[in-house]
């Protein structure tokens, strides 16, 4: 194995505190002597072994063989057992490459999507045991007698050749690398030369200080087309002098990388990619990851536990600044992104199920190396552009360029069509849904909702009141006799092209405020922002002096816990702020208010999975109960029903749960049965959402007098 320090999680030298024992005096002794077990044990040996001496001693001397032969021999399965599995292991995967075609290649970490924790745990002490055993490719012939680790495979590509070197990684990752290059090289050379570097060795390190030397032979006697650097860390991620990062043209290291470098690339045709540095795995933690995670474990504890801070940060810096000299005859290939959790927002080193992607001796599992595969698939896929010449490159270039623009703008045209096709037709459905469509339209549709939400729900020429308020804005409307007030947080916006539509005969003047985050009838008390547009709510319908008036919120406070968790609402601080703003806007009201109730709401993130969850057999009940957030809803719709009934006739509850509940499912449903959903992302009733509650306003309107 190379060079690695195992990290122990515990100190064999941990404090133990003195503890004062207090003095007990002995008790009388009980013990009367090893007789009494004597005779015990003798009667009972007697009776244990007699029957079956006297049962053996019957046998004739054929059948005492036979059984002797017998034992023996499940004596020498069970002793060899797991020898035997292990062998069954390696042949099992000897046996799926030798039956693989040309084209594709069997997994090699041999992981099934229905496998599980103890399955995790076996192939984890499996790749643990055979490491490197299970990752070579046979038929690697030795160069030359001077150099053992020298060797190469022909292939039956025609294209190039192929040189990897470095470490014990080289020999850890080349069974892939030869999958996946196999037919574009007619030759792949490798040298891996276990615990050095190619670009840099500790000088106390006399072995790999010589072995610098060698690898520049290598290469020499090589001269591929492509070369690819493996290595694990360990000399480019010593210690900067002094401590200074930035100053790398005084850093030993970094001037004995750049030298190292400098004699490869006159000996590579066309590039060199080199594997960057990344952090090691506490290797001694590997084996009870999946075990771990069986039993609860966080993945976050898991990963915190596993990965060691061994200054890898160092080789990183010393291959961005080398690999930028070289210019484009080098590349780094990133591990990094591959193991990044967003989630845990940390590097995580094994998947949901345990599986590991290193082993104990701190190389890449073999789940490990499916899991870059694909990044090597991908450099080996493109090798033929990259030998194009500078024309050819050029002319490839422009032509993928117009591609790209067309194929860029094809989505933006679309939009822009049916975003004119919307705005040019007042009777125009805002959702654009017709009877024909199916589930892959609806898909379509929702993406177009999430992407413009609030865009495509703009009545167009409101006419700004006041330079003191730029949110106030008055719609004209078609010489009816009503004027008419619309309010509240980015609902009102999210509804007004509706309201509009369906009021405007009614009308002669439709006002508006929409206030993003805050609701006219309650605010948080720790957020001022919201407790000052109280204010400004009040003066809005004071300034307006509507005939009726229309209240849309997504609910926030209103549906906060009550005052000490008791349902009085005389004691309830909501619920008194709610009280004072009423009366402070029902003077300036004319005729009636309505108020939008409370409904629960929607969990956004889950919007998109709609139509993927239907596509897939869901039930809409399934579905329905990953959309739905406990939220407390009801407690808002609690003090709304206080509220009006307060009020009397001066106000009405306008409520959307009878047209989103589902009486089979018993329960609120926020897409149709083709999944065009009533809802966005962003909370906001999609245009589909908009046009499912139009009836409600239709009735209203067309009742208004």
């Amino acid at each position: 194995n190379e060079k690695v320090t195992l990290v122990d999680d515990f100190s064999d030298e941990e404090g133990e505190e003195d503890v004062e024992l207090e003095s007990v005096p002995p008790k009388p002794s009980t013990y009367i002597g090893p007789f009494s077990k004597y005779c015990f044990l003798i009667p009972m040996a007697f009776v244990v072994t007699y029957p079956i001496e006297m049962w053996y001693l019957k046998l004739s001397n054929t059948t005492c063989a036979l059984l002797i032969v017998f034992l023996f021999l499940i004596n020498v399965v069970l002793i060899n057992k797991d020898a035997i599995q292990d062998m069954n292991f390696m042949n099992e995967i000897e046996g799926n490459f030798l039956n693989s075609t040309m084209e594709t290649f069997p997994r090699i970490d041999g992981v099934t999507q229905n496998m599980t924790f103890d399955d995790a745990t076996r192939l984890n002490q499996m790749w643990n045991k055979f490491d490197l055993e299970m990752m070579i490719e046979p038929g690697c012939i030795q160069r030359t007698p001077k150099h053992s680790r020298w060797c190469d495979y022909e292939l039956k590509g025609d294209e190039y050749k192929i040189a990897i070197f470095g470490n014990s990684y080289t020999k850890n990752h080349h069974k892939m690398f030869v999958q996946e290059c196999k037919n574009r090289a007619y030759n792949i050379t490798m040298d891996s030369e276990r615990g050095c570097e190619p670009l840099a060795a500790s000088p106390n390190d006399h072995s790999c200080v010589k072995k610098l030397s060698e690898f520049v032979e290598f290469m020499d006697s090589a001269k591929p087309d492509y070369a690819f650097i493996f290595t694990r860390f360990f000399a480019v991620a010593d210690q900067f002098k002094d401590n200074n990062s930035s100053d790398l043209e005084h850093d030993r290291t970094f001037k004995e990388m750049k030298s190292q470098l400098n004699k490869f690339l006159p000996n590579i045709k066309k590039k060199l990619y080199i594997l960057d540095s990344f952090p090691r795995a506490n290797a001694g933690y590997i084996s009870k990851v999946a075990a771990d995670l069986k039993n609860g474990k966080k993945i976050e504890d898991i990963s915190k536990t596993l990965l060691r801070p061994d200054g890898y940060e160092r080789g990183r810096i010393r291959h961005a600044a080398l690999v930028k000299e070289c210019g484009d005859k080098c590349e780094l290939i990133d591990y990094l992104p591959l193991f990044w959790n967003n989630s845990t927002n940390m590097y995580q080193y094994f998947d949901e199920r345990g599986f590991s992607y290193f082993t104990s001796p701190n190389h890449l599992s073999a789940h490990g190396i499916e899991l870059v595969r694909p990044i090597y698939n991908k450099i080996c896929a493109s090798l033929w552009y990259l030998s194009l010449s500078n024309i050819n490159v050029s002319v490839l270039i422009i032509v993928l360029f117009i591609l790209n623009v067309v194929l860029i703008n094809k989505d933006a045209a679309q939009d822009q069509f049916f975003m004119k096709q919307i705005s040019s037709n007042s009777t125009f459905k805002m959702d654009g849904v017709y009877e024909n469509m199916t589930i892959e339209d609806a898909e379509r549709m929702n993406n177009i909702w999430n992407k413009y939400d609030l865009l495509m729900m703009i009545e167009p020429e409101c006419i700004k009141r006041t330079p003191n308020h730029n949110r106030w804005c008055d719609f004209k409307g078609e010489n009816g006799e009503f004027k008419i007030a619309l309010f509240g947080n980015s609902y009102t916006m999210n509804h007004h092209k509706m309201v509009i539509q369906e009021c405007r005969k009614q009308s002669y003047n439709i006002s508006m405020y929409s206030e993003k985050g805050c609701e006219p009838l309650a605010a948080d008390p720790e957020d001022p922002n919201c407790v000052e547009k109280l204010n400004e709510f009040v003066e809005y319908i004071k300034n307006s002096n509507p005939d009726y008036a229309f209240m849309f919120t997504r609910f926030f406070i209103i549906n906060e816990p009550f005052s000490n968790n008791n349902t009085d609402l005389e004691q309830d601080r909501t619920y008194l702020e709610m009280r004072k703003q009423l009366k402070q806007f029902l003077p300036f009201i004319k005729k009636k208010l309505y108020i939008l109730d409370s409904i629960p709401r929607v969990i956004a993130d889950n919007v998109d999975t709609i139509v993927k969850n239907l596509k897939s057999g869901k039930t809409i009940e399934e579905i329905s109960k990953t959309l739905i957030e406990s939220d407390g809803y009801e407690r808002g719709r609690i003090r709304h029903s206080s509220l009006v009934k307060e009020c009397g006739n001066k106000c009405e509850l306008i409520d959307y749960l009878p047209l989103f509940w589902n009486k089979t499912i018993n329960m609120v449903q926020y897409f149709d049965e083709r999944g065009f959903s009533y809802f966005n992302s962003l909370y906001h009733l999609s245009p589909h959402g908009i046009e499912h509650v139009r009836p409600i306003y239709n009735k209203i309107c067309s009742g208004l007098e």
